[in-house]
């Protein structure tokens, strides 16, 4: 128990670690501007049992990396950010990797987004970031919908799963999985 509890305290530390690495949020802020790394993103994918037969949704897709390794690994990927260059940027590098039949982006509020074709949510968010998708999304989701977040928890939810990823620098993430019941 004692082990337990010194790796969850340590986890924690790592993770605030990895958060320092980027401008830190406010309470109004749902996500930072931050670039998740490859290692993270192919780790929470793995988590996440991503398959071909899946439909993902990136929170807050910023460059589009997250939908990119999802449509690289044959999944349907939808990517909501409320930077329209992004966007743009993402859509432009879809076509370029000849990803475009997968990958999609859509200048949106993940909030205001239709989540209901979701077999995978991907979310790098703030804490409040995590609450809203508690509160907002989660209630909208099928049975069995794989939710994984990287760093932040869902307030008052259990994960099915951790798992503690260094990235190439050596800075420690870690991700959550919840399958939603």
């Amino acid at each position: 128990m004692l082990v337990r509890t010194l790796t969850l305290i340590i986890l924690f530390v790592n993770a605030q670690e990895a958060l320092s690495q980027v401008d830190a949020p406010s309470e109004k802020i749902l996500a930072a501007q931050a670039h998740t790394p490859v290692e993270v993103v192919e780790a929470a994918l793995s988590l996440a049992s991503l398959t071909p037969k899946d439909t993902l949704f990136d929170m807050g897709s910023g460059d589009g990396r997250v939908v990119f390794a999802a449509a690289r690994r044959g999944a349907h990927a939808t990517g909501f950010d409320i930077d329209k260059k992004l966007i743009e940027d993402a859509r432009r590098n879809a076509a370029s990797l000849h990803l475009e039949h997968l990958a999609d982006f859509e200048v949106k509020d993940f909030l205001d987004a239709d989540v209901s074709s979701a077999t995978v949510i991907f979310a790098y968010l703030s804490r409040s970031g995590m609450e809203k998708i508690r509160q907002q999304i989660v209630p909208k989701l099928r049975s069995g919908t794989r939710l994984v977040s990287v760093t932040f928890d869902l307030p008052g939810w259990m994960p099915t799963k951790t798992e503690l990823v260094k990235d190439a620098k050596g800075v420690r993430y870690v991700i959550y999985l919840w399958t939603i019941k």
